[in-house]
């Protein structure tokens, strides 16, 4: 309902207050406000109560429940079985009078786009070699902003533990994306360096990494130690989610 409409024909019921110059309305399917009013006219009277092309005025609007009462300031009373139509202008659907905004509704929020954590062992832990292999299995992070690790490490007799992300446009594609950091330019060159995650302390520990995943389709967890230990990881809990 964004253009005019007319009361008392189809929307709403018009009654008439027998010797006033007042009526009511009831059965509205929107809220209703004096400014909205373009016009009431009295049919059987063949008289506008309220114009502001003829120049009446329109005295007051109250709403007690569901009822609507106007009051118009000249012309005659009216009676009992008069019909009665008024021309009305509801504001857009989702307008807010009081802050004359228009509302919205965000569908997909960033608070909304995130995940329950998920353990990607299935309670199985991963036994640490010298070469990098995959560590539970591929993450789909399409539509995320960030992918964020939850470890639980036993380090054992393991050292310097490594983690390596590949990314991927394509789900068990062969092609696996190593992620980088950029060196300061020089000569109008920029370095590209490749990078992997490493701990800076063995022992056992919990810790969280965020990883940048936007544009990312797929990404493969593999890790790592130098020394072929024992080490491993108990545990691997992911979330994903956007912004922030």
């Amino acid at each position: 309902m964004f253009g005019p409409i007319l009361l008392g024909a189809g929307i709403g019921k018009v009654t008439a207050v027998n010797n006033t110059k007042t009526f009511t309305i009831t059965q509205l399917p929107f809220v209703l406000s004096l400014f909205q009013v373009g016009y009431a006219f009295n049919v059987t009277q063949n008289e506008f109560l309220y114009s502001p092309i003829q120049g009446k005025a329109l005295g007051s609007l109250s709403l007690s429940g569901t009822t609507y009462t106007f009051t118009f300031k000249e012309g005659t009373v009216c009676a009992t079985d008069d019909e009665i139509h008024i021309q009305v202008w509801p504001y857009p659907l989702g307008y807010d009078v009081n802050q004359n905004n228009q509302l919205f509704s965000l569908q997909n929020p960033g608070y909304d786009h995130s995940t329950d954590s998920e353990e990607i062992l299935n309670g199985t832990p991963y036994e640490l070699t010298a070469s990098f292999a995959d560590v539970g299995p591929e993450i789909d992070v399409d539509t995320f902003s960030h992918l964020i690790l939850w470890p639980t490490i036993d380090i054992g007799t393991s050292v310097t533990t490594q983690f390596r992300l590949l990314h991927k446009h394509t789900s068990a594609g062969a092609e696996e994306y190593r992620e980088i950091y950029l060196g300061s330019p020089s000569s109008n060159l920029t370095i590209i360096n490749l990078n992997d995650y490493q701990l800076g302390t063995d022992a056992d520990q919990l810790f969280k990494i965020r990883i940048p995943v936007l544009g990312t389709k797929y990404v493969q967890i593999q890790a790592k130690d130098s020394a072929n230990g024992d080490g491993q990881i108990d545990a691997l809990y992911i979330t994903k989610g956007w912004g922030g």
